[in-house]
């Protein structure tokens, strides 16, 4: 089997000296008052630790969407195949993204715009729109 917890399991250790700051506590504990099923971690296979190897926070990271305006900058000559230098798999996986329908981690953020830049284009426009979006993340 996989040792890998599901993303959003719960834990019920309320022993744990981590509890009080862990998203996985704090959604079993909303999970207990609102939902009819949940998933739950196997407390049988972990201590209550502060070495706890599935403790989650919050993040607040700033997530873009789109370039078109980016895009526009770019002069005639380097825009025709630019979609081919970004690191998008795919010529519609490129539109799709270029049109905001997905989001831009900031690693990709900093790809794209050193892109843009190194074919001529005005980073300072940024992307279309930005949006901060919380995650959780391993501290």
């Amino acid at each position: 089997m996989n040792n890998t917890p599901i993303p959003g399991a719960v834990c019920p250790q309320a022993t744990c000296p981590l509890n009080q700051t862990c998203i996985r506590h704090k959604n079993y504990l909303k999970a207990l008052a609102n939902e009819p099923s949940f998933t739950v971690l196997n407390t049988r296979l972990f201590t209550p630790s502060a070495e706890c190897p599935h403790y989650l926070i919050t993040k607040t990271v700033r997530i873009a969407y789109g370039f078109k305006k980016l895009y526009g900058t770019l002069p005639t000559l380097t825009a025709r195949l630019f979609w081919t230098e970004t690191p998008f798999k795919s010529e519609s996986a490129y539109y799709r993204y270029k049109r905001g329908e997905y989001g831009l981690s900031l690693e990709m953020q900093q790809k794209l715009l050193s892109i843009f830049k190194k074919n001529g284009a005005n980073t300072v426009v940024g992307f279309d729109r930005y949006q901060d979006e919380i995650i959780y993340v391993k501290p």
